[in-house]
């Protein structure tokens, strides 16, 4: 690795035991020959058991716990007293040695999408490297950084926050130069007393001293905080405002791209939900800063694509499939039925329960509830935070079932699906409801 020599002396090693090592993996099943495999002890699985099978696999280096007392023929262990707080020290030396630009994205929807557009805007004119998948934790962030092949000029960072104090530290990790608010919407409540605490916390973004520039929009609640927090210049993006800093206007299937009320081009993008243009607005924002020339641009918006369960649609035996199961909050199953596409036959929402909503749960449910009821023909909850469903449905005069278990779900959906059918399925990411894309699909 190019950083061996930075992060060696922190376990009193020589350079040469790390330089041939070409990735990093939490996971075992992902070893390589060459990998260095990091153990890391969790609530459920103890990543130390796995040891065997990644020396199997051709792993050359491991970091494991202190604690840890079998020996390995194939495998230098690195001995430390906590794995993930190492991981992100080193992290944030070879931060400190490298010097890169930093654009960190946060907020609570909107992440991965963000910054999967604005890397492609940027990179034909930038040498940048992102953060891949949604690797975005206290554990995926510093992988990140270790998995960077070279030192790239710039760093394009997908941070996210479960717990309070966490985006702190991934910013200690990673300062940002520009720092990117998506929106502030009802995910990952529990943890928080109050919906503005949360937004107080994801407004952190704007608070390093190597921060001079960050980016909002006015569209979301507290916009207005995120207005103020931090000492650093910031530009407004929006979707219902010209006068903001940046502005995207939909005219007869283009988009019109303003800067403070300038026309800077316009564009014929390829399929858009409608929340998902305010992250196309942030990448053409930050392309804009960069100086990305809009023909440039037009040729770049062309190659954009969605995350993977983020908004995909398939299409499979006449009936259209939105895939948008990589994750749930209101405003996001919100916008997912807006984007259904209808071609004359039912609209069908499926609709797992959303997780960590905290005292927040049943009032969003039921908020869930009704906007399905009003967008869709037939509603099928899955999940026992669903359970608000069914008192709203029975007066609704709709179609509607509610499940617990994957299985059950399975067979009734498989059985009620019909040519013609345009068919949402949304849940959180724990409920894995990708898996009834799938199962479907194959069937």
């Amino acid at each position: 690795m190019w950083y061996a020599s930075i992060i060696a002396p922190l376990f009193d090693l020589h350079p040469s035991v790390l330089e041939p090592i070409t990735n990093w993996t939490l996971n075992s099943k992902d070893v390589k020959p060459g990998s260095l495999y990091v153990a890391i002890k969790g609530e459920k699985v103890d990543g130390h058991r796995f040891l065997a099978d990644a020396e199997n696999s051709g792993a050359v280096v491991a970091l494991v716990e202190k604690s840890y007392t079998k020996t390995h023929k194939n495998l230098v262990l690195i001995k430390v007293e906590n794995v993930p707080l190492t991981l992100q020290k080193m992290a944030k030396k070879i931060i400190e040695s490298w010097k890169p630009v930093v654009i960190a994205i946060t907020g609570s929807i909107g992440k991965t999408s963000t910054k999967d557009f604005a890397y492609t805007l940027l990179k034909n004119t930038l040498d940048i490297y992102k953060t891949p998948l949604s690797y975005n934790s206290q554990l995926t962030v510093p992988l990140t950084i270790l998995n960077t092949k070279k030192p790239h000029s710039h760093l394009l960072l997908e941070m996210g926050m479960n717990q309070p104090g966490e985006l702190n530290k991934l910013i200690d990790i990673a300062p940002p130069d520009i720092a990117v608010l998506t929106q502030i919407a009802h995910v990952h409540l529990e943890a928080f007393a109050t919906f503005q605490k949360l937004a107080e916390e994801k407004c952190k973004i704007f608070s390093h001293p190597k921060t001079t520039l960050g980016f909002y929009t006015p569209d979301m609640p507290f916009a207005d905080l995120a207005a103020c927090s931090g000492k650093i210049a910031k530009k407004s993006c929006s979707l219902k405002c010209p006068q903001a800093d940046y502005f995207l206007e939909e005219k007869n299937k283009l988009f019109f791209f303003y800067k403070k009320g300038q026309l800077k081009g316009f564009f014929k993008p390829p399929l858009f939900d409608v929340k998902s243009r305010i992250n196309l607005l942030f990448a053409l924002a930050l392309a804009d800063f960069f100086e990305v020339p809009i023909p440039v641009l037009q040729k770049q918006i062309q190659q954009i694509e969605f995350p993977a369960n983020r908004m995909n649609l398939i299409s499979h035996k006449g009936i259209t499939y939105l895939n948008d199961a990589y994750n749930s909050c209101v405003e996001s199953v919100e916008n997912a039925l807006m984007s259904l596409p209808h071609h004359g036959g039912r609209k069908i929402a499926i609709l797992s329960d959303m997780v960590e909503q905290g005292a927040y749960s049943e009032t969003n449910h039921k908020k869930i509830t009704e906007l399905a009821l009003q967008h869709a023909d037939i509603l099928v909850g899955f999940g026992s935070e669903m359970h608000v469903m069914i008192p709203l449905c029975r007066n609704s005069g709709k179609k509607w079932a509610l499940f617990l278990s994957y299985p059950h779900l399975l067979s009734y959906v498989s059985k009620l699906v019909q040519k013609n059918d345009a068919v949402l399925i949304k849940g959180s990411r724990k409920r894995a409801l990708d898996r009834l894309v799938h199962d479907i699909t194959l069937s």
